[in-house]
C-alpha cells in the first residue's frame, strides 16, 4: 500500500508559514520587479557576443517556424488543387460514360465506369491528404503565434540592444 504524505506536509507547512501560500497582487509585482532587476543586472554583466548569439538563435528559430508555416500552406494548396483536379476528371469521365451509353457502346461505358471508380478512390485519398495538410498548416500557424507571444518581446529587446 502506497501512502501519500504530501497532503499532511502541505497542511503542516500551511500552519507554520501561511504567508508562503498566499499570493497577492503586491507580491506578484514585487517578484516581477526583482526579476526585472536581476535580468537587467545579468544583461549588463553579459558580453554583447552572448546577446548577439541569443539574437541569432531567436532569429533562426523564427525563420524556421515561418518557413514551416509557408511549407504547410503550400502543401495544403497543392492538395486542394489535387482534389479539384480529381473532381474535374470524374465529371469529364461521367460525361464520357453518358456519351458511350448514348451511342450504345456499353463495353466502353463499363470501362469508363471502372475508371470512375478508381478516380473516386483517388479523390477520397486526396481529400484525406487535404484534411491532414490543413490540420498541419493550422498547427504550424499556432506554433508561430505561440513563439511570437513567448519570444517576440525578447527578440525586439535584443534587436534594440545589439543593433
Amino acid at each position: 500500500m502506497i501512502t501519500n504524505y504530501a497532503g499532511l506536509a502541505f497542511k503542516a507547512e500551511l500552519e507554520k508559514n501561511p504567508d508562503l501560500f498566499t499570493i497577492t497582487d503586491a507580491s506578484i509585482k514585487n517578484i516581477e520587479k526583482q526579476q526585472a532587476a536581476r535580468r537587467k543586472k545579468e544583461d549588463k554583466e553579459r558580453p554583447t557576443e552572448l546577446l548577439s548569439a541569443e539574437l541569432v538563435r531567436l532569429r533562426s528559430q523564427l525563420f524556421a517556424i515561418e518557413q514551416n508555416v509557408k511549407g504547410m500552406e503550400i502543401r495544403a494548396n497543392h492538395a486542394e488543387v489535387d482534389v479539384r483536379e480529381f473532381e474535374k476528371r470524374i465529371t469529364e469521365a461521367i460525361k464520357n460514360k453518358k456519351q458511350h451509353e448514348k451511342s450504345g457502346n456499353l463495353l466502353g461505358a463499363r470501362s469508363v465506369e471502372h475508371g470512375i471508380q478508381l478516380l473516386e478512390g483517388e479523390l477520397d485519398d486526396a481529400r484525406a491528404s487535404l484534411a491532414k495538410y490543413k490540420r498541419f498548416s493550422a498547427g504550424a500557424v499556432r506554433e508561430l503565434q505561440t513563439w511570437q507571444t513567448e519570444n517576440g518581446p525578447r527578440l525586439k529587446e535584443l534587436e534594440k540592444e545589439v543593433g
